[in-house]
């Protein structure tokens, strides 16, 4: 009985992991964890070092597009993801001194044309939405001045989008045109009227209220003629003020911050340290694969 408790003890024994096996299939295979160690590790180093290179620096700038109802005629929705909708606002970008010569350089001669311009400058200039604040970041690319000068070409493309303070002026100029028509009508109606009851003495002896009803029986068409005039008079006088309150600060474009760099965000520190953990357990794993192998190529040659 006793034999029969050893030799269950025995195996149960035989069957748990030895740490100082372990510890020597490490030793002694030590080379092959090490070159896969290291083969891995570079792989992911070199994935790193790509990635950091291909993760550009940006020139920023934050731009307020504060649309109201202005109720104004053609007033222009300023909208950035109609940048590139017109051929003009294209072509200033490549205006730019050393913008053109960039772009022959990552485009061939054969796929040069306003669609890869416009390809090109999507790639180049990124535009977040935050509810009217947009954060327009334009990548750095061989000079950092460059790089600028396409944000402020940029501002200046939407700003040119912007013709708010146009129809303004349009507006206020129809409005002060009508009231000078109005206004030499209304001195019409006034002398005609001045004419008329100067002659009529039963109008001199009324009071006023009397008068206006007077008026009104007496000359139905001039005093509804004159009604109407005061009414589009007042129209175009409220107008006008409204419109004199809309000064520069009412401008749709606002450039809410200066140009600022801000470096690219790359994900290769993440990417050499996952990296490193997966080469420490592939190399462990090959030394103890390795390991099995040799054993079971002895155990098979006995």
């Amino acid at each position: 009985m006793s034999n029969l408790i050893n030799q269950e003890f025995q195996r149960e024994y035989d069957d748990e992991l030895d740490l100082y096996e372990i510890i020597d299939v490490l030793v002694k295979r030590k080379k092959t964890i090490l070159v896969t160690f290291i083969i891995v590790f570079l792989i992911s180093l070199c994935s790193g070092i790509y990635i950091k290179d291909k993760t550009p620096d940006y020139v920023v700038r934050d731009i307020l597009i504060n649309q109201k109802e202005y109720n104004i005629d053609g007033v222009n929705q300023v909208l950035p993801e109609n940048m590139y909708l017109l051929n003009r606002r294209i072509n200033r970008f490549f205006e730019i001194p050393g913008v053109e010569a960039i772009y022959e350089n990552k485009v061939n001669i054969e796929n040069r044309n306003m669609e890869s311009k416009r390809k090109f400058l999507e790639d180049t200039i990124n535009v977040q939405d935050g509810k009217g604040r947009y954060i327009v970041k334009v990548k750095i690319l061989k000079d950092g001045e460059i790089s600028k000068a396409i944000l402020d070409k940029y501002v200046y493309n939407l700003k040119r989008m912007d013709n708010l303070p146009e129809r303004v002026e349009a507006e206020r100029i129809v409005f002060k045109n009508n009231l000078t028509e109005l206004d030499s009508e209304l001195t019409e109606i006034a002398q005609k009227m001045k004419d008329i009851f100067s002659s009529d003495k039963k109008f001199l002896k009324m009071k006023p209220d009397e008068q206006i009803s007077y008026i009104s029986y007496r000359y139905p068409g001039l005093f509804l003629r004159r009604k109407e005039i005061t009414k589009y008079y007042d129209y175009y006088t409220d107008r006008l003020l409204e419109l004199s309150k809309i000064d520069n600060d009412d401008k749709i474009i606002r450039v809410i911050s200066d140009s600022y760099i801000e470096e690219g965000k790359s994900k290769a520190k993440l990417v050499v340290g996952v990296g490193t953990v997966v080469a420490l357990f592939l190399g462990v794993m090959m030394g103890f694969l390795k390991e099995f192998i040799d054993g079971y190529k002895k155990r098979y040659k006995k």
